[in-house]
C-alpha cells in the first residue's frame, strides 16, 4: 500500500481487493486498507465483487472515490465519512 501514495494523489477513483481472512501471505487485510485509504481521503463508494471460496467470505472488491470528487458529483459537503 505504501508504494502507492505518490499515484493516490493524482487518482480519483480506484477498486481494490480486500481481504476479510488471512489467505494471501503478507496482504493487508480489510480493516488495514480502510484506515489507509481514509488518510488519503478516499471514500468507498460500492462493492464491485464478492468472492466466496468453499462457503467462506474470503475476500471483497471495493470501489474508492476520492472525497473532493465525491463532493462533486454529488454536490455535497455532508459527508458522514470523518477521521477523528
Amino acid at each position: 500500500m505504501k508504494g502507492s501514495t505518490r499515484l493516490l494523489k493524482e487518482t480519483k477513483l480506484v477498486v481494490i481487493e480486500l481481504p476479510i481472512v488471512n489467505y494471501n501471505l503478507n496482504a493487508p487485510l480489510i480493516g488495514e486498507v480502510l484506515e489507509f485509504m481514509d488518510l488519503f481521503d478516499f471514500i468507498p463508494i460500492g462493492v464491485t465483487e464478492i468472492h466466496i471460496m468453499k462457503k467462506i467470505l474470503v475476500q471483497i472488491d471495493i470501489a474508492f472515490l476520492h472525497k473532493k470528487d465525491f463532493e462533486i458529483m454529488f454536490q455535497t459537503h455532508n459527508i458522514f465519512w470523518r477521521r477523528n
